[in-house]
């Protein structure tokens, strides 16, 4: 059986996984980086390698402002000094995401 597909963040390998079913992609077809096509046949969310590793990456950046934004509002919540109006939700909907 194939590996499901992964993208390098920070010298870590984080598996890419369907934003529909949360299930891990793999290529379709023959494995080819540059023009394959990658996705889950279960649920037919099927995309061009380099699309789907493009929204990955931008998905995984938007989770990691997420995270941070979150941790600055809970640090703020105990200041009587401090406030927080940042965004805490994706401001869109992904196709393939990042499994941290």
């Amino acid at each position: 059986m194939a590996e499901p597909v992964s993208i390098n963040i920070d010298g870590e390998s984080c598996p890419v996984i369907c934003a529909r079913c949360k299930e891990p992609i793999f290529f379709i077809g023959e494995v080819d980086t540059e023009v394959g096509e990658v996705g889950c046949t279960a649920c037919e969310n099927v995309s061009p390698v380099k699309e789907a590793a493009r929204e990955a990456l931008d998905f995984a950046k938007a989770e990691a402002q997420l995270r941070l934004n979150q941790t600055l509002k809970d640090e703020a919540r105990k200041s009587k000094f401090m406030t927080f109006s940042g965004q805490l939700s994706h401001n869109r909907t992904y196709r393939f995401l990042v499994d941290f």
